[in-house]
Formats: C-alpha cells, structure tokens, sequence
C-alpha cells in the first residue's frame, strides 16, 4: 500500500502473512503435502517459516 515506513518488522509480517495463506491454499488441495516456506535476504540469511 506505500503508507507503511520500510522495517524489517513489517516485512516479516508480510512474508508470513503471505506464507500462511498459501500453505492453506495448498493444503486444502494437496492435503498430505508438506510445504516448508524460506525467505532468503539480498544478504543470503535465511529465515524459515513454519
């Protein structure tokens, strides 16, 4: 939306906002697949998502 000051807070919210939503997607159509989610920064740290 551009109203929100850039913050690392923010964007992890975001991320699992986003990741939650679409394991419940894939869940309901694959329902005994397993999906693990990853963020990986321009600083190549990697933050999994459960």
């Amino acid at each position: 939306n551009g109203k929100k000051e850039f913050s690392l807070v923010n964007e992890n919210h975001i991320h699992k906002t986003s990741f939650q939503l679409l394991k419940k997607i894939l869940k309901k159509k694959f329902p005994k697949l397993k999906v693990d989610f990853n963020l990986m920064g321009l600083d190549k740290k990697v933050q999994k998502f459960k």
